[in-house]
């Protein structure tokens, strides 16, 4: 899932409702920021994740994805 943000910012996510875990991808502009792997989703809501930096998008995608696409802080995110 794709959250595009108006303004950047420190947003916080967590994982309430989920059924299974997640990489998040920080993104500035089209920038990859940050990622945050294999977060778990047995932790639900106890658990708040911010990025570092501000940032105008959030990426979630399946827990392990952003190895198996050799993903990197620094690499460029292209949307179609």
């Amino acid at each position: 899932m794709l959250f595009v943000f108006d303004k950047k910012g420190i947003y916080p996510f967590w994982m309430k409702g989920m059924q299974f875990d997640l990489d998040m991808l920080w993104l500035d502009g089209a920038k990859i920021v940050q990622i945050d792997k294999n977060i778990s989703h047995l932790n639900g809501s106890a658990e708040v994740r911010s990025p570092k930096i501000a940032v105008d998008k959030v990426l979630e995608i399946n827990a392990g994805e952003s190895d198996e696409l050799k993903l990197k802080e620094g690499d460029n995110a292209v949307f179609k």
